[in-house]
This record gives C-alpha cells, sequence and structure tokens, in this order.
C-alpha cells in the first residue's frame, strides 16, 4: 500500500501546482486572440493580449518559486525533488513560450492569407486540445493521483491521457510544417519581413505545443518511478 503523499508532507505543494495549471490554461487559451487581431490588422490589440500574457507568466513565476521553497524545505518528500521540481520548471515552460510568442505578434502587423489562416487555424485547434488534456490531469485528476502516491487505478488513467497528448504532438508537428510550406510558397503573398515573423510565429506556437507536451512526459516520469 503506498504511503500518502498528505501525510508526509507539511505543507502540500499540490494546491499551487493546480493554481498554476489555470494560470497556464488562461495564457493559452489567449493564444488564438492574437490570430483574431492580426487577421483584423489591430496591432494595439494585438499589444494588450500579448500584455496580459505577460502578466499571467509573471503570475505564474511567483507560483513556481512558491512550490520550489515548500518543496526544497520539506524533509520528508515522496519522490526526488529534483523530478518534481523539472516538472514544475517544464509547465512553466509553458507561458514562458506563449509568452515570446504574444512579443512578436506585438511587433507589427501582418498579412494573414486565407490558405495560411487554414493551417494556422488545424495548429490551434490542436493546441488547444492538448490543453484541455493537460488541464484534466492537472485540475482533474492530481488529487486523486496524489492521494493514491502516484500509482494504482488513477496512474494508469493518467498514462493514457498522457498518451493522447503525444499523439496530438505528433499531429501538431505535421500541422507546422503545413504551415511553413503555406508561407514559403513562391506565389506567397507575403513580404520578407512577414515571411521571417510568420517563420518564427510557426516555430513558437509548436514550441508551446511540446511544452505541454513534455510536461505529460515529466508527469509520466514521476509516475513510473
Amino acid at each position: 500500500m503506498g504511503i500518502r503523499i498528505d501525510k508526509l508532507l507539511g505543507k502540500s505543494p499540490f494546491l499551487l501546482v493546480q493554481d498554476m495549471m489555470s494560470s497556464t490554461n488562461k495564457v493559452v487559451f489567449l493564444i488564438p486572440r492574437l490570430f483574431e487581431q492580426i487577421k483584423q490588422r489591430d496591432l494595439k490589440a494585438c499589444q494588450q493580449t500579448a500584455h496580459e500574457i505577460s502578466e499571467k507568466e509573471g503570475e505564474i513565476d511567483q507560483i513556481k518559486i512558491q512550490i520550489r521553497t515548500i518543496v526544497t524545505q520539506s524533509l520528508f518528500f515522496p519522490f526526488p525533488k529534483r523530478d518534481f521540481l523539472e516538472l514544475i520548471f517544464t509547465l512553466d515552460s509553458i507561458s514562458d513560450r506563449a509568452e515570446i510568442l504574444g512579443k512578436i505578434f506585438a511587433l507589427r502587423e501582418l498579412h494573414y492569407p486565407p490558405a495560411l489562416e487554414q493551417v494556422m487555424k488545424n495548429m490551434l485547434q490542436t493546441l488547444q486540445r492538448m490543453r484541455e488534456l493537460l488541464s484534466m490531469i492537472f485540475l482533474d485528476e492530481l488529487s486523486s493521483l496524489a492521494e493514491a502516491s502516484f500509482s494504482g487505478p488513477e496512474a494508469q488513467s493518467v498514462l493514457g491521457v498522457i498518451e493522447e497528448i503525444a499523439r496530438q504532438a505528433h499531429s501538431l508537428e505535421q500541422q507546422a510544417h503545413a504551415a511553413l510550406v503555406v508561407i514559403f510558397q513562391p506565389d506567397s503573398p507575403l513580404e520578407a519581413p512577414e515571411i521571417i515573423l510568420w517563420n518564427r510565429i510557426i516555430d513558437k506556437l509548436e514550441s508551446v505545443g511540446l511544452a505541454l507536451e513534455k510536461s505529460a512526459t515529466t508527469l509520466r516520469l514521476l509516475i513510473e518511478k
């Protein structure tokens, strides 16, 4: 029988981890708004959304610091501290990458041709699906996982969700490639500076998804220890 995690810790970090996921949720949820605003050629609105993302990222950083303090000061922690903190740092990287994405959108107006809009829509849908799945793990399953010491049927259920996140990440990589094909077409209506910025946008959007996947993979490593 596993030992209850909440009995080993003086102060549990898990509620803070859920707060961190809730804030991360809000950050990723803001990303599609940037694409709508760039489509409307509303640079000021893009800059405002980028600012909102940066503010949320700052809040997430503060939660990360609180969790790190709790973990490092705990005398008896049920997991290797380094591995648990790696999960927290990986979760934090989602909002870090989203912040960079927002700053790129805030640089200048961009032409958003219909062919590109369609493939970016696919990427955004996949990204939001990954967000929903990771959020489900952290917000709906984490308490049960903690009570079960990250083992048993609860853990097996979560591993199934992690596998689905990995499948979605593979789809996202393919969609990112399709987007690059569009912007580098010889007859592309995009100007050279726009191609450079769209290339960065596609890369950073994909990197947000890969950070979501890495967070799930890092959690899997904790479960399998």
